[in-house]
């Protein structure tokens, strides 16, 4: 890995999943933290992230939940967040479109799709 390309936190409560976020990501150059709960993510110190990707469901707290929280946060709101969800309903993504969420991403979904998203999005955030 060369150059780090930017700090990822991903939260799902699927391990394989951040197995294959984590993989592909470092793979690209980012750096890439995982967690399996967003009750864990909000004990950290979001700030030192460039973007979140988390699953809708998270168990006790929905990945949406988790957004309006970091949205709330003077420190945090400015993190983009991208949504990872097996819902295919238009009203879901309307629903975290409008509660925070920077992109929003189908279960199954493509890695190369997955990489040009985050890709996409910290340019629009201007992060290297």
């Amino acid at each position: 890995m060369t150059n780090c390309q930017g700090k990822i936190l991903a939260i799902d409560d699927e391990p394989i999943v951040l197995d294959l976020i984590k993989f592909n990501l470092e793979n690209e150059g980012y750096s890439v933290d995982t967690l399996n709960s967003a009750e864990e993510a909000l004990r950290l110190e979001l700030s030192i992230y460039d973007i979140i990707i988390a699953d809708v469901k998270l168990g006790e707290m929905s990945g949406i939940e988790f957004t309006e929280k970091v949205r709330q946060n003077p420190k945090t709101s400015h993190i983009p967040i991208v949504i990872c969800s097996e819902r295919g309903m238009e009203g879901d993504m309307i629903y975290g479109l409008r509660s925070g969420v920077d992109g929003y991403i189908m279960k199954p979904f493509s890695v190369r799709e997955l990489v040009a998203r985050v890709q996409s999005i910290l340019r629009r955030h201007s992060i290297k």
